[in-house]
């Protein structure tokens, strides 16, 4: 069955040149969701690729901007300063992006009829992310999976269903073995590891 979907996901977001995208990843989240259950009931995703389209397009149009800046850029003589524009630009694009996806799943996610609920501040999260990123940067990428442990606590330790609250017991050391085993992994099979 989730074969079949992506199939089809694939087929159809290359045949419309990418519209499709939106209407892929809501099918992919409902199948996904309606797999996990909790106590004998299973979760339901309520997003449509109508709503999601809207959210896919400032965000297709904030890339090509990013892109057209990068663009124009090189062929100026001033053109480092337009990829340290682009880069910075793109850095704080992500926060924004990870928590507005992270806020509309979670609206669009119920369980025995009862949605769930997100009440992170964004200022907060941005700041664990800019910190975060600073580790990373200066660590050569190697708090990378620290940082990412880090935003996935903040997100679900924000979250709750009825007066129930979620929690993520993740660790940035295990996260981190499996990042290494996958990147020498990767190499070692020339990248027949990529779908595992």
């Amino acid at each position: 069955t989730y074969f079949g979907i992506v199939a089809l996901n694939i087929v159809m977001t290359v045949i419309t040149l990418g519209l499709y995208y939106p209407w892929a990843k809501a099918a992919y989240r409902k199948y996904m969701w309606n797999e996990t259950e909790f106590k004998e009931s299973r979760f339901i995703f309520n997003g449509t690729g109508r709503e999601m389209f809207r959210g896919f397009l400032i965000a297709y149009l904030i890339i090509i901007g990013f892109y057209a800046l990068l663009i124009i850029g090189s062929l100026t003589k001033y053109g480092f300063i337009y990829i340290l524009l682009f880069y910075l630009a793109a850095i704080i694009f992500i926060p924004f992006a990870i928590y507005g996806s992270w806020k509309y799943r979670i609206s669009r996610t119920s369980w025995r009829g009862i949605f769930f609920k997100f009440d992170g501040n964004f200022g907060e999260f941005v700041g664990i992310y800019f910190k975060s990123l600073f580790f990373t940067i200066i660590t050569f990428g190697i708090y990378s999976s620290w940082m990412r442990v880090k935003l996935q606590k903040y997100l679900f330790s924000h979250t709750s269903i009825g007066h129930l609250r979620l929690g993520f017991a993740g660790k940035g050391e295990n996260l981190f073995v499996i990042n290494l085993l996958g990147v020498l992994l990767l190499y070692v099979t020339l990248g027949l590891y990529i779908p595992v």
